[in-house]
C-alpha cells in the first residue's frame, strides 16, 4: 500500500510557497507525468496526491501519497532530468509551483534550505533502498 511521501520543514515550506504560484486542482487532475521534463517542484498546499510508477509492463503502481506540506519532483527538478514518477491528484488539492530556475536560486542563497533538501533526498534514497532489499527474494 502507498505511505505519505516526504514533507518538509515549516522553513523550507513557507520558502517554497513565497516563491509559488498556486492553483486549485480538482480530483482526477494529472499534475506531472512520469518521463516529461521536469520543470519545477511542486508543494501541496492542501488536499491529497497519488504519486505513481509506470513499470515495465505498462502497469501504474502506486508508489506514495503527498498531503500538505509535501514537496514533489524535487529529484528530477534539482537534476534536471525528467520526472521519474505521475502525480494525479485524488482529492481536491491546491498546489503551488515552484520554477527550477527559482529553486535552484533558493538553494543557491541559503545553505539551510539547501542542506534540508540534501536531507530530504538522502531519506528518499534510504526509504528506496530499504524498500528494495524487501522486495528481493530470499
Amino acid at each position: 500500500m502507498t505511505r505519505h511521501t516526504f514533507q518538509t520543514d515549516a522553513l523550507l515550506f513557507d520558502a517554497l510557497e513565497a516563491i509559488c504560484s498556486s492553483i486549485d486542482y480538482p480530483k482526477g487532475t494529472v499534475v506531472f507525468e512520469q518521463g516529461r521534463q521536469s520543470k519545477g517542484v511542486y508543494i501541496v498546499l492542501s488536499g491529497t496526491v497519488l504519486l505513481w510508477l509506470k513499470v515495465a509492463s505498462g502497469r501504474q503502481v502506486p508508489f506514495r501519497t503527498a498531503g500538505s506540506g509535501c514537496v514533489m519532483g524535487l529529484p528530477a527538478s534539482i537534476s534536471g532530468r525528467p520526472y521519474s514518477l505521475s502525480a494525479k491528484v485524488i482529492k481536491d488539492a491546491r498546489i503551488g509551483f515552484v520554477p527550477r530556475k527559482q529553486l535552484l536560486e533558493l538553494l543557491r542563497t541559503d545553505s539551510q534550505h539547501c542542506y534540508r533538501v540534501v536531507e530530504i533526498l538522502s531519506d528518499e534514497v534510504s526509504v528506496l533502498r530499504r524498500e528494495s532489499a524487501r522486495l528481493q527474494p530470499r
